[in-house]
């Protein structure tokens, strides 16, 4: 039997060598606001997801542009929100919010990912 997990992994859409302006600005404007987490105390961030994981789990490491960016506390997921707009100006309606708070944590070093759908279940905390 697997251990329980202790987070999950989401690929956010967001490219820091996109071609397209609004997509590299968009992820240096999600790793902006990512770090607000940490000194603002009412900042939050939401994160879109179909279905919400089965396990209970306290991190969510974010994948963009190829590597992990970073990991966040889940404080709740939200359902019937209306639809939210994303960092690139589009609107988008998802079953579920999954809400971030602080600590926003930095991998200690690069840590190269390939992106997925949906989310994986982390067993072992990847730093």
């Amino acid at each position: 039997m697997k251990d329980r997990p202790t987070g999950i992994i989401r690929t956010l859409p967001y490219n820091a060598n996109s071609p397209h302006g609004n997509v590299r600005a968009a992820y240096k404007e999600l790793l902006r606001c990512l770090r607000a987490l940490n000194t603002d105390d009412d900042a939050h961030f939401f994160v879109g997801m179909a279905q919400r994981p089965i396990q209970d789990v306290l991190h969510i490491y974010i994948i963009a542009s190829g590597r992990i960016v970073g990991r966040a506390n889940i404080a709740a997921f939200l359902t019937e929100q209306p639809p939210m707009m994303r960092l690139d100006q589009t609107i988008h309606q998802h079953r579920y919010w999954c809400v971030l708070s602080a600590p926003f944590e930095e991998p200690p070093e690069k840590i190269a990912m390939r992106g997925t759908r949906g989310f994986r279940y982390v067993y072992d905390p990847l730093w």
